[in-house]
């Protein structure tokens, strides 16, 4: 009696842990497209993640993704540099076409330097800029000399009294005893 019932617990017990194992491999297939809200346009690189977890995929250059969600989870967070991070309940869903919008709180913090872009924490000195309609009203033959007085913290001025003498160039004081204290300037959209 006792070996019998000790059969039928060891029965049920296998019986609910394969029940278990299915349950926890049992995945659901979602796929859809992820765009920029206003313009339309695919956004390839999208992160996509199951709430709560590290399953995840990332979209195609077309903004597609294909992801099994394990059963029992229901929700997807899609996040991309520069735009609100969406979550989506899944639900009975197969197909979830996603439309991020931009974070412009956080496009606030990236700064367009000349030779590219970089975060502004990660942005040790000064970057200053001249717009081409402030130069075209100041009356000079040196572009340098045009430039004095547009930009904070440049100091430009001539090395002597003399007519056609060089300009000096002047970014918050002398920095370096040794190395050239010259800015590093480029000049684009002059044709």
């Amino acid at each position: 009696m006792k070996k019998r019932k000790f059969l039928m617990i060891k029965s049920i017990s296998l019986l609910f842990l394969l029940c278990c194992a299915f349950q926890v491999f049992a995945q659901k297939k979602v796929s859809g497209t992820v765009t920029d809200a206003g313009s339309g346009m695919p956004l390839p690189g999208v992160n996509i993640l199951v709430t709560g977890t590290s399953v995840g995929t990332v979209s195609d250059i077309d903004g597609n993704y294909t992801m099994s969600i394990p059963e029992g989870l229901n929700s997807l967070q899609f996040s991309y540099v520069g735009y609100i991070t969406e979550e989506i309940e899944v639900n009975e869903q197969t197909t979830i076409n996603v439309a991020l919008r931009e974070d412009l709180a956080e496009l606030e913090e990236v700064v367009v330097i000349g030779y590219g872009t970089m975060k502004r924490s990660d942005l040790t000195g000064s970057v200053v800029s001249a717009k081409t309609e402030d130069l075209k009203t100041v009356k000079s033959s040196n572009v340098l000399e045009s430039l004095q007085g547009k930009m904070p913290g440049v100091s430009i001025g001539t090395s002597s009294g003399r007519t056609g003498s060089g300009v000096d160039i002047s970014i918050r004081g002398e920095r370096s005893l040794n190395a050239s204290n010259s800015p590093l300037i480029i000049v684009d959209g002059i044709h």
